[in-house]
């Protein structure tokens, strides 16, 4: 629950504190429509509202691709908490597919069954990317969350868990690309055409997989930076009703 300095009803844009106003006029301020401010302009994120794989896959694909347009949309208050885990669980199968996947393919079109056999492996290392991944996204979180506090502008607890769980999809997203691109060099070190040579084929893979991770908290870091600022004067449902 919010607590009582997130339910004032303000300007979003600036912070004027639109308590008695009616919502037809603008805000006295920065001239901005208080309609705009009332939480039912934004829509949410389609995580909040369709709460599945369906929904996750497109907040996954809107996060990476669309931030500004996603931040519009956020709804402070909404249930985001599923987001981040489902995000975090995405993101170590797709790095366990980082690896698997490659050995799949090259299995297929070399007829080498033999490859199959490093499949425990891959798991074991999705399983421990999953746990690194999901420690990353809390300490990303609570040190943007630190830094923004100490500017003024990360101070609402519902602001930044509606952030922080948005910011996490883009871990999935970049390990997608990675999966990708680690199944195009699979493809070219295989049979026919044996472009690339195994013993610098799996070097290769790691070495995709890592610069993914970089990547990852480079871009979750940067998302969070901009969306807590931009949002932190967003109103929670509960403002409209006091």
């Amino acid at each position: 629950m919010a607590n009582d300095s997130d339910l004032r009803f303000r300007c979003e844009a600036c912070g004027y504190d639109l308590r008695g106003l009616p919502v037809t006029e603008n805000c006295p301020e920065c001239g901005r429509p208080i309609r705009s401010s009332l939480p039912q302009s934004h829509p949410g994120s389609p995580w909040q509202q369709r709460p599945d794989a369906i929904g996750l896959l497109r907040t996954v694909l809107h996060v990476s691709a669309r931030p500004r347009s996603t931040r519009e949309r956020l709804r402070i208050g909404a249930e985001n908490r599923g987001l981040k885990i489902w995000s975090v669980l995405l993101a170590g199968g797709l790095v366990m597919m980082c690896i698997e996947g490659p050995l799949l393919i090259k299995a297929i079109l070399d007829q080498n069954p033999a490859l199959i056999e490093d499949s425990p492996a891959a798991i074991g290392l999705g399983a421990l990317a999953t746990v690194v991944i999901g420690i990353e996204v809390m300490v990303i979180e609570m040190l943007v969350s630190f830094v923004l506090a100490l500017r003024g502008c990360g101070r609402r607890r519902e602001v930044t868990q509606a952030c922080g769980a948005h910011a996490a999809a883009v871990w999935p997203a970049v390990f997608a690309f990675a999966v990708t691109a680690n199944a195009l060099l699979a493809l070219l070190s295989a049979r026919p055409l044996s472009l690339i040579d195994d013993r610098e084929l799996y070097p290769v893979l790691i070495v995709i997989v890592v610069a993914a991770a970089c990547t990852a908290t480079i871009w979750h870091t940067a998302w969070l930076m901009q969306a807590v600022p931009r949002l932190r004067h967003r109103n929670h449902p509960a403002a409209v009703k006091k």
